[in-house]
């Protein structure tokens, strides 16, 4: 389960498609689609990332940062030998 600060940030995994209407239209992005493994080609999963700014004012700045990081271990898998 991801964890996050969602007064802020909202975050989630899900098709391209979904996100991506989710945004243009000013909704929530959608839950965490939990349909995996599957192949990329198949609702292709995407990570989307929203932050909430508030007003923006000349005189006032903030920083928001987003990191992301992927660690996957014996992902590639060649005539039996795993890199």
């Amino acid at each position: 389960m991801i964890e996050h600060d969602t007064s802020i940030y909202n975050l989630t995994v899900n098709s391209d498609v979904n996100c991506r209407e989710s945004f243009t239209e000013g909704k929530p992005l959608p839950k965490f689609d939990y349909n995996m493994p599957r192949p990329c080609s198949e609702d292709w999963p995407v990570t989307a990332v929203t932050i909430k700014l508030g007003e923006i004012k000349e005189e006032k700045s903030e920083r928001r940062k987003i990191i992301i990081g992927y660690d996957q271990v014996d992902s590639i898998e060649y005539f039996g030998t795993i890199f």
